[in-house]
């Protein structure tokens, strides 16, 4: 078994070999298979399937209810409420039509639409559904049942809970992204791990629940409990559990740490039923990720309740009457941007405002970990802000270190008191923008665009099991961009594809103390008009 400091090397090393730069980027397919697309969609065959029900109540919930906890009213846990709570987390919005091609958008978004996340649920006897663990099929929106659960487990469960709740647990399959990303697709499943893990909070706080991470459980016991080890995988579409969530009513639940391991040997004895459905026909073995994938796997450790720093009161702008549930089906992806829209500075502060992790503020109190990303902004059409390159500081606790380590030559101009924003220079950024980010001219035509740093000095280098939490986190935060974008009237992106060192050395950091791990972008989009949208779940009608 390897110790921390081999396995802190080895991360860091899978890090530095997948990074992109201007004359090399990182191993990837010279051309695409069509023929071995993974399919997106995972079933298990001869696994029992109960059909969900969509939301069909006309009451629409204001879109900044989304970030706001204890202000929606709570509803039963049932199998009408758990529909709607699925159909706006992992559900499908849309589907795109052109000629030929036809394919599906999903609320939660993905590196390349691929999708590498699968969804399941630990839940308790409801009305109109037996305990049990269930996979959730977003092409069909219905539940696959794997197992169902023993009086004695039932009763262990409920105790753990509280009362009522149920747990949500989320899956990476590397596959689905490495067909086309190849040794990078580490990274993309992971962001796409976060968005998701936003778009199960919002969702639930809609309903009024609540959502905390149990990150108390190892990888093993992930797997474990949502029959990941009790299924017949394929070696190359192996799926792997990444975290548990416990959704309830009591925003007091604090008994982490009351869940008896010895539970796991009754999720063992289960009778898990159902053959996963075969993604590909043909595969190409990406070793470093199975690697890097072992040398970041969780032993059990206690659990960790996140501190959040002190922050003044949010925002409350974008005031409109923008209903949420809208706001969540019609996120969409910006395939350009017109180099012309501008926001306003209002705007700009408000999108970063809902980024700030407070404790008290969706989605960021799930107590996933300390925060440690911070946004690099590149500003290019902000009205009431000059050009050039500013910094958003999510963590107090960093900001010495930031200043220390960045160009010394910076100006570290507060923007707004009590509002972490700082202008660091002035200039026209917007072909260094498009430059960083694999020349994609998406970055430089926005009216901003950014890179998330993340610490490495206060989270890798003492605990390698940290670096696919600094994605999640990082895919949060550009979930709450995404709908932010949408409820002011503009469009957003992420951009997994950038020059990682070269974005380092143009603010200064000769060391790998912070790390880039994922780009964005927000401005006036250049829609397609060539694309019809069908509705979500026209195939089932």
């Amino acid at each position: 078994m390897l110790g921390i400091e081999q396995k802190k090397n080895y991360v860091i090393h899978y890090h530095n070999q997948t990074k992109h730069y201007p004359n090399r980027f990182a191993s990837a397919p010279g051309f695409l298979e069509w023929d071995t697309q993974p399919n997106p969609f995972r079933f298990y065959r001869g696994a029992e399937k109960i059909g969900l029900p969509f939301r069909k109540d006309v009451k629409e919930i204001p879109y900044l209810n989304i970030y706001k906890n204890k202000i929606n009213p709570t509803k039963d846990f049932n199998l009408q409420n758990l529909g709607i709570f699925l159909e706006y987390a992992l559900g499908l919005s849309a589907w795109k039509s052109i000629p030929g091609a036809t394919w599906s958008l999903r609320i939660n978004p993905s590196s390349g639409n691929l999708h590498p996340t699968e969804g399941y649920l630990v839940l308790p006897d409801l009305p109109d559904l037996k305990s049990g663990i269930y996979h959730y099929s977003p092409y069909l929106h219905s539940l696959e049942r794997r197992a169902l659960l023993t009086s004695s487990l039932k009763e262990k469960l409920f105790e753990f809970f509280q009362g009522e709740g149920f747990v949500v647990g989320l899956s990476s399959i590397y596959w689905r992204e490495s067909w086309k990303y190849g040794e990078r697709a580490y990274r993309y499943c992971h962001l796409d791990l976060g968005h998701a893990l936003a778009c199960i909070r919002m969702s639930a706080n809609l309903l009024g629940w609540n959502v905390t991470c149990l990150n108390q459980f190892s990888h093993e016991d992930v797997d474990e409990i949502l029959g990941l080890r009790q299924m017949q995988q394929i070696p190359a579409e192996i799926e792997e559990g990444d975290i548990l969530c416990l959704v309830h009513h009591s925003k007091d639940f604090h008994s982490f740490d009351s869940f008896s391991y010895e539970i796991l040997e009754e999720f063992r004895k289960l009778d898990f039923s159902g053959v996963p459905n075969q993604l590909s026909g043909e595969h190409v073995d990406w070793e470093i990720i199975n690697i890097v994938a072992s040398n970041c796997k969780k032993d059990r450790t206690a659990s960790t309740p996140q501190v959040s720093p002190d922050y003044p009161p949010m925002k409350d702008y974008p005031k409109n009457s923008s209903s949420a549930h809208i706001i969540i089906k019609g996120r969409r992806s910006a395939l350009a941007m017109d180099g012309e829209t501008s926001i306003t500075k209002d705007q700009f502060l408000s999108m970063l405002d809902k980024t700030l992790p407070r404790s008290d503020a969706i989605p960021f109190d799930l107590e996933l970990c300390e925060p440690k990303i911070h946004l690099v902004l590149f500003v290019h059409r902000v009205e009431g802000l000059d050009q050039g390159v500013y910094i958003f500081v999510r963590n107090p606790d960093d900001f010495k270190l930031l200043r220390t380590k960045l160009n010394p030559e910076y100006s570290w101009g507060q923007v707004e008191e009590d509002f972490p924003l700082y202008q660091l220079a002035k200039a026209d950024v917007r072909s260094v923008a498009a430059a960083i980010s694999c020349g994609q001219a998406i970055a430089g035509d926005s009216a901003f665009s950014l890179a998330m740093l993340a610490n490495f000095e206060k989270s890798v280098h003492v605990d390698p099991t940290c670096y696919p939490v600094l994605y999640w986190e990082s895919g949060i935060i550009g979930q709450v961009l995404y709908l932010e974008a949408e409820a002011h009237g503009v469009r957003s992106t992420g951009i997994g594809c950038f020059f990682d060192d070269p974005v380092h050395e143009y603010i200064g950091l000769k060391d790998n103390s912070f790390q880039s791990m994922y780009h964005f972008t927000v401005g006036g989009a250049v829609d397609d008009v060539r694309l019809q949208t069908l509705r979500p779940y026209h195939h089932l009608k």
